[in-house]
């Protein structure tokens, strides 16, 4: 192979030196010396006329040291017989120290080299400097196990391409522009190894960014693209391969229909109606644990009564779990039901080929003699009590609770959870088995809505209760007893010698107060003494609801 070199592109040839000491070797020696005395000349904006001994030395006295110069001998240095051996004549080893102390001084203090020393023995130390600086960059031609170890090593790897003699030295050679694509690399990795519910997405990024990290650098090969980025690339394609292949049982997945064995819609639809336009929802499952990739749905109809929408239904990347697709409908003919086919296709993360299914449907008729219209705009559900034959369920609450009411002495008790989840009718169902499960006492319950009584003074709330309770108990005694009637003033003591005397009247009478809405009572009154031991310690019992 053979570069032709000509003058007028000699001053941009260092990237040609480079892509002559990787690629070509010493078989292209006198090929690579060419362009580096092409180079030389170049930065000195001389035509290519004299040896490379006689440019070294014209660049050694300008006044201003040329740093690309330096940077690029330092380089050459590393090349056995790329630079001609240094001798009286070329003064070679005299020339490269004064241009490399002058231009490159940093570099110099990192050799650590003695500057009283010789001219051999400070152009022997600067011949090693490459050599250093690739036992520097070493860990990027590290070879790592998994997708973990090399996103672990990403803190070193960064800080090596950090270092500050590395920056110097490399900069010429594209550094910069492949620190940014180790850093893109890393990003897109640490994005594939989270997982997320873009992992398909990530993992082509992921590729995309190491074919692009190849490319960028076929036109202009440095040591460093080509003995350190590409091994670093080649290394993020051995995790990744290596990531797919461990992960493939994380990335099966199945489409199994959604309900069961059952393949009749739960739903009814009006297939009574001619020319109705409507949706069915057909349910489906991915049962993973892997993302259904680009899945496709198909559906098609037997007999004529509907016409489906024929088209292929695209939904995309489907995670594992139910989910639904959506059919447009047109009935030809009022029918009691019919039947269709569902064809399913869809991808899988790490694996070449397509899977699919087939599922057959059935879709039954609403009754035709309902006014559906009119019921779309009622709702079916309800914020009132659940009482008698309407509450259904919790029975084992029911009995637990009721038990309470039916011990001796009664155990208050309270209820809670959110707002209209049927705590009121838990406890009207378990005070209504309490008394129907009492063989030998009479239960009264009184129920309280703290809205009704509820006043901005707290002693005018408790009064109101006090009274409340108090009627309730005086309308359950015999019509001669006439106890005095109470003071609920800041205290509902009062109620204590009410229930006495009611207890003298009739000792087999259980009285049970509901409190609904107890916790938007008066933070005072919760903890008011009086009020606790009223409520809690003594009869009657109550239920806060």
């Amino acid at each position: 192979m053979s570069v032709a070199i000509s003058p007028q592109s000699y001053t941009t040839l260092w990237d040609t030196i480079i892509e002559h000491l990787i690629q070509l070797g010493e078989t292209h020696e006198a090929e690579a010396r060419k362009a580096l005395r092409y180079f030389l000349y170049g930065q000195l904006g001389n035509q290519p006329d004299g040896s490379i001994g006689e440019a070294l030395a014209a660049l050694a006295r300008q006044p201003v040291k040329n740093s690309l110069a330096a940077t690029v001998i330092l380089r050459c240095l590393a090349v056995r017989g790329l630079v001609p051996e240094s001798n009286q004549a070329n003064q070679i080893s005299r020339s490269v120290v004064e241009l490399c102390e002058g231009a490159v001084p940093e570099l110099l203090t990192f050799l650590k080299f003695d500057r009283r020393a010789q001219n051999f023995e400070k152009f022997a130390a600067l011949s090693t400097f490459h050599s250093k600086m690739s036992e520097l960059l070493g860990p990027l031609r590290n070879s790592y196990g998994d997708m973990d170890s090399i996103i672990a090593a990403r803190k070193e790897l960064l800080g090596i391409l950090n270092h500050s003699i590395i920056r110097k030295y490399c900069d010429y050679f594209r550094l910069n522009e492949i620190k940014s694509t180790i850093e893109a690399l890393f990003g897109k990795m640490r994005q594939v190894a989270s997982l997320s519910v873009t992992l398909l997405s990530d993992i082509d990024d992921f590729n995309r960014t190491i074919e692009s990290a190849l490319v960028d650098f076929q036109e202009s090969k440095s040591f460093l693209s080509e003995e350190y980025l590409k091994p670093f690339v080649n290394s993020c394609r051995f995790v990744l391969d290596d990531f797919i292949r461990t992960q493939r049982a994380k990335f099966a997945t199945k489409i199994v229909w959604g309900r069961g064995t059952n393949r009749e819609l739960q739903k009814r639809y009006p297939l009574h109606e001619a020319e109705r336009e409507m949706q069915i929802l057909l349910p489906l499952r991915n049962i993973g644990p892997g993302l259904a990739t680009d899945l496709r749905v198909t559906v098609t109809s037997e007999g004529g009564q509907v016409v489906l929408g024929g088209e292929t239904v695209m939904l995309g990347n489907v995670l594992p779990g139910d989910f639904s697709v959506a059919i447009d409908v047109m009935i030809i003919s009022p029918c009691q039901s019919f039947q269709g086919l569902l064809q399913v296709e869809w991808g899988e993360i790490g694996k070449a080929t397509r899977d699919s299914e087939i599922f057959e449907f059935s879709v039954v008729s609403q009754r035709g003699d309902i006014d559906w219209q009119s019921l779309e705009y009622r709702s079916p559900y309800t914020t009132g009590v659940a009482e008698g034959d309407e509450f259904h369920g919790r029975a084992d609450k029911v009995r637990q609770l009721g038990a309470r009411l039916l011990r001796q002495p009664m155990e208050p008790f309270y209820i809670t959870g959110q707002k209209r989840v049927g705590k009121t009718s838990l406890a009207l169902a378990s005070v209504k088995y309490a008394s129907d499960h009492s063989s030998i006492n009479t239960l009264h319950y009184h129920y309280i809505l703290w809205g009704d009584i509820a006043h901005a003074d707290p002693n005018a709330a408790l009064r109101n209760l006090g009274e409340s309770i108090e009627e309730f108990i005086l309308d359950r005694l015999p019509s001669a007893v006439h106890p005095a009637k109470g003071d609920f003033t800041g205290s509902l003591s009062g109620l204590i010698k009410l229930a006495s005397v009611a207890r003298s009247v009739n000792s087999s009478a259980r009285f049970v107060i509901l409190i609904d809405e107890f916790d938007e009572i008066h933070q005072e009154l919760f903890l008011h003494g009086p009020l606790a031991e009223t409520f809690f310690c003594k009869s009657p019992c109550s239920v806060a609801i």
